[in-house]
């Protein structure tokens, strides 16, 4: 789809605005006016500006709660305050509810830091490696402790998990390249 269009989802979601390719491009509109814990939806707005399906520029997000962040986007994400590419600051991204804080190093959240959801409520604190929980951590759910252990690129590791992962870390990188020569899957994104 090329030019201005309207786009529906069967969770009741829409966008309306500039197309390219198929993608969102231009000034669009992103509604999702109601929350869906089936398919972990939230009720959320984005009016601004997109680029190959990805809020870039000027615009604002509304969250459920009906706060607002607005500002200039830059691959889906925000730069609330700080140095969010090579220093410490605080960076909310599109796609999830999440604000998170910490050091960054080439747009990568790396060593320790704190993520909390878009109305301040804590969800994890502690280690991580580009973005991903990583190391020692703590993932929180209304308030109290859900999960605390070690992490490896994003997935909790059970003390038995965690012996076959440290015993298998070369198979999974082996395994993962095989997939990606063969097409069954794609190399994860350099960047956000």
């Amino acid at each position: 789809m090329n030019g201005k269009g309207k786009a529906e989802y069967y969770s009741g979601c829409f966008y309306e605005g500039g197309f390219v390719n198929g993608y969102y491009d231009g000034y669009g509109v992103d509604i999702c006016p109601k929350e869906n814990e089936k398919e972990s939806i939230k009720k959320y707005k984005f009016e601004g500006y997109w680029i190959q399906g990805i809020a870039n520029g000027p615009g604002t997000e509304t969250t459920a709660s009906g706060k607002q962040f607005s500002g200039v986007w830059e691959n889906g994400r925000l730069c609330l305050k700080g140095n969010c590419k090579n220093g410490f600051g605080t960076v909310k991204f599109r796609e999830q509810d999440g604000i998170l804080t910490g050091n960054w190093t080439d747009g990568y959240l790396n060593g320790f830091g704190v993520e909390t959801d878009s109305d301040g409520h804590l969800v994890y604190k502690g280690e991580f490696k580009n973005t991903h929980y990583h190391g020692k951590g703590t993932l929180y759910k209304n308030g109290k402790v859900f999960q605390r252990g070690e992490w490896a690129e994003g997935s909790f590791l059970d003390p038995e998990y965690r012996k076959w992962y440290e015993g298998n870390k070369k198979l999974i990188k082996e395994v993962e390249k095989r997939m990606i020569e063969e097409g069954i899957a794609v190399p994860k994104p350099s960047k956000y």
